[in-house]
């Protein structure tokens, strides 16, 4: 089998992020595609996924001109295991994997051999019988490649999906994988080299919308991993002027990251905070309306206040009673309310991992609301493959504290 890809564009509104690429993949070989962070690898595979609609796109399959459509992914069989990973969370672990719109009847003892078989071969194990919204990241990771294999996908898309797994682990996925190249098309987005055992036969590096293929030589019997230089500048937090739009940053350290957090806190008194750990930012057992409220460090008035309150209740889609405690919600309503409220209130937002138990929906949505709030200046800490329709700048804190514009 070969796959061409001719003349592929794609942007976000001003943001070009795949620029005029053409690309030949092929059976019997693995191959990875590298880059940077906000190069548009996870807007490749979505296109070739067709969860994206490319701007423009000639493909080719085995030799024949193929019209980009619903048929076309149907009949060419493509199967994308990505970061944000979207199930029936009602269903069973079998279930998600058998269950087929193009099936009218199935043998559920017969299935269930063929995906206990798939299991063996990859020397995993998984509860079928367990329902999906109990499911780990990594479990549902594995989940999606087992679908993949059971559904005989022609072409397999993996987008980051091996750093969720132990070295042990992603040697038996691999070597599976180096099984089924044959008669497959295998695609694997990466940053490291060094998870993929060297178990892949091409690689590609994805810069400025454009893909070339990369020539690696060997060191003492290994592939030297990649390295993606940076240009950086030396700031100073205090320099930064407000109304400087939106900065994502990044640490060397867990530690780095939080201590950078408590000087943006420490500098900015008007600032409103989304967290990972919603603990610190919420009173699960007080009202909805009472975490509505930020904690004590804005200078409102009681009624421009409870205004604002009022407002975000009504536009909420959240289920309760403004008097419900907080603990009745779930993880990712809770989620919404912190975001909705700090959208509403300070001059400087300070968001991180902000979209962590959200939906796929509510992750387009939430993430639409958070950069284009009105906020003077924005801190963001995420997965900079969400931000390729936007605008941003990039900085880091290196391992002595200091903090450096990326290029």
């Amino acid at each position: 089998m070969e796959l061409e890809i001719k003349k592929l564009s794609k942007s976000f509104k001003e943001n070009l992020v795949l620029d005029n690429l053409s690309a030949k993949f092929n059976s019997g070989e693995i191959s990875v595609i590298m880059g940077e962070n906000g190069e548009g690898k996870s807007t490749l595979v979505k296109v070739l996924e067709g969860e994206l609609k490319a701007d423009y796109i000639d493909v080719v399959f085995n030799g024949q001109e193929k019209k980009i459509s619903k048929d076309y992914y149907k009949e060419n069989s493509i199967g994308l295991c990505q970061q944000e990973i979207s199930l029936s969370e009602n269903l069973s672990i079998l279930e998600n994997i058998i269950i087929s719109k193009d099936k009218k009847w199935i043998n559920f003892l017969k299935e269930k051999e063929k995906v206990l078989k798939i299991l063996k071969d990859l020397n995993l194990s998984l509860d079928l019988n367990k329902k999906t919204h109990n499911l780990t990241l990594k479990e549902k990771a594995l989940l999606i490649i087992v679908k993949m294999i059971y559904q005989e996908k022609k072409i397999l898309l993996f987008d980051e999906s091996f750093s969720l797994f132990t070295k042990a682990e992603r040697k038996y996925i691999l070597s599976a994988l180096e099984k089924l190249k044959k008669d497959k098309i295998i695609i694997i987005i990466s940053h490291r080299l060094y998870e993929l055992e060297n178990i892949w036969d091409r690689v590609f590096i994805l810069s400025k919308g454009k893909l070339r293929e990369k020539e690696l030589q060997k060191e003492n019997g290994y592939y030297k991993d990649l390295e993606f230089t940076e240009k950086t500048n030396y700031m100073k937090l205090d320099s930064i002027p407000m109304d400087q739009g939106v900065f994502v940053f990044r640490a060397d350290s867990k530690e780095l990251e939080e201590e950078f957090v408590k000087r943006l806190i420490r500098k900015f008194k008007d600032i409103s905070i989304i967290s990972e750990d919603r603990n610190d930012l919420l009173a699960k057992e007080r009202s909805l309306s009472v975490n509505l409220l930020p904690k004590g460090i804005f200078n409102i008035k009681d009624k421009e206040r409870l205004d604002k309150v009022s407002k975000i209740l009504k536009d909420s889609n959240i289920k309760g009673k403004r008097e419900d405690a907080l603990h009745t919600l779930s993880g990712g309503n809770m989620q919404k309310l912190l975001i909705k409220r700090a959208l509403s209130f300070g001059e400087i937002l300070l968001a991180v991992d902000p979209l962590r138990g959200l939906d796929e929906k509510s992750e387009k949505i939430f993430l639409e609301k958070i950069m284009k709030s009105n906020h003077r200046l924005k801190f963001i800490k995420i997965d900079e493959n969400y931000l390729e329709a936007y605008k941003y700048r990039r900085i880091k804190i290196d391992k002595e504290g200091q903090i450096y514009e990326i290029f």
